[in-house]
């Protein structure tokens, strides 16, 4: 075949999502425009089809569906773990809901043009980059371009841990979704539509009824299981033995460097800052930072609220079905340093993460320790009570959607015995770790398995 040639737009300024897509289609020559986001891999024949859509539907927008992972691996021999599909121009449905499709779909170029491409927003937490496929496509169907759903999934979509469209309000989207239905209902309407999204978002947001008692029985079952006598750590440090081996033994802890204390570079030492030095763990979104001062500990600074921090580790639990599903016990310390007011919520955004591989290959995704954000160190701590033994666990430091820098250090991921422990809030003491009547009983935030 021939020689395909293209541009390549390298960037000197930070821009929005939106702005950096509508420069790429400015230079774009061709009579289609198809957006493929970073979390997207194309599966074979994705263009081929839509572009077949396309021209035999003469749609302006063809938005095909796509099978999605949990997590940032490579789809290739991997089992999706869910299926979406559009909707397609249902224009009501559409006032509530993205029932529209992804940005990843085949645009006319003229039409993209004539709309005066991606809406441009600058917001907190991400506001710039969520919701504007939502907003393009409902403006270009009530301005009568034609919108068609391609019932296939033509690509695989990533999520990652604590992504945007995991753990954002649906507050967020409303001011860029309602603007094109604003503009065509009678101004005195305009007001009560958007109150109906709000109601609808509000709603979203709180747990149903089955849901809390479901967690409420989680927890109860949690404790039932780990009642049993006071545990007292016999190393005075936090996270007992570290690990270098993996053993997924009882009592060990299975993070390894969990201190940080050892770096690939030994060059790096003299309180520098560098990426990806750290032994045994992995760079994560925009990775991290290595420090020592005196002590060890990884570092992560966000200058601008598009900038996700984040560090991961995958360990080998070695739990099976001969030795069933026992306890995990997860913690961390961390302090912080921030300039802007997060809202003293807690969240995934500032937090130890986990996923977790099952001895049957099934996975439960979500389970996460927020951080509160004080400049001391604080210590977190929780523990799993997982249904199915455990073959293995991702762990992920997060740092992200505020400014400024987080510290962590003291690392831990154990197994647990039911003879263990009793009760709940995991704290230090000078005899070590021991647990009070507050322990978190952590659940997975995803249905999928």
């Amino acid at each position: 075949g021939g020689r395909h040639s293209g541009v390549v737009i390298r960037l000197r300024v930070r821009l929005t999502l939106a702005e950096a897509r509508n420069l790429a289609a400015s230079k774009a020559r061709g009579e289609f425009l198809l957006f493929m986001d970073d979390d997207n891999a194309a599966k074979p024949g994705e263009v081929s089809t839509l572009v077949t859509a396309a021209l035999a539907t003469g749609a302006d927008i063809s938005a095909p569906g796509n099978d999605y992972l949990i997590g940032d691996a490579s789809p290739h021999g991997s089992s999706p773990a869910g299926r979406w599909l559009p909707l397609g121009a249902a224009v009501g449905a559409g006032v509530f809901k993205d029932v529209y499709g992804d940005a990843n779909a085949l645009i006319r170029k003229s039409m993209f043009m004539e709309l005066g491409g991606w809406h441009v927003a600058h917001g907190r937490g991400g506001a710039d980059s969520m919701g504007e496929d939502w907003e393009l496509y409902a403006r270009a169907v009530l301005q009568g371009y034609t919108l068609q759903a391609v019932p296939y999934p033509l690509f695989w979509y990533r999520q990652a841990p604590g992504s945007m469209d995991k753990t954002t309000s649906l507050h967020l989207y409303q001011e860029r979704v309602l603007t094109p239905f604003g503009e065509q209902v009678p101004a005195g309407l305009a007001g009560a539509l958007e109150l109906a999204k709000t109601l609808l978002a509000e709603r979203s947001e709180e747990p149903s009824v089955a849901e809390s008692v479901s967690k409420a029985m989680a927890g109860a079952a949690a404790r039932d299981q780990l009642m049993c006598a006071a545990f007292k750590h016999s190393h005075n440090k936090y996270a007992s033995t570290d690990s270098s081996a993996g053993t997924a033994a009882a009592g060990h802890n299975l993070v390894k460097n969990h201190d940080f204390g050892n770096a690939v570079d030994l060059l790096s030492h003299f309180g520098k800052s560098t990426s990806g030095v750290v032994a045994g763990w992995q760079p994560f979104s925009d990775g991290y930072d290595w420090f020592e001062h005196g002590d060890t500990d990884l570092a992560m600074t966000v200058e601008s609220l598009g900038t996700a921090r984040g560090a991961q580790q995958l360990i080998h639990v070695g739990q099976s079905d001969a030795t069933g599903p026992e306890p995990i016990l997860l913690g961390a310390r961390s302090r912080a340093d921030t300039s802007e007011d997060a809202g003293n919520v807690l969240s995934a955004d500032y937090s130890l993460y986990a996923d977790l591989r099952h001895a049957d290959g099934s996975q439960t995704f979500g389970y996460f320790l927020p951080f509160q954000g004080r400049k001391s160190w604080e210590w977190a701590a929780g523990v799993i009570v997982p249904d199915k033994p455990v073959a293995s666990a991702r762990l992920y430091l997060l740092f992200r959607h505020r400014i400024g820098t987080a510290w962590f250090d003291d690392v831990m991921l154990r197994p647990l015995t039911a003879a263990d422990v009793c009760g709940a809030r995991v704290k230090r003491s000078g005899a070590g770790v021991v647990f009070t009547r507050d322990t978190p009983f952590l659940v997975s935030d995803s249905p999928y398995r």
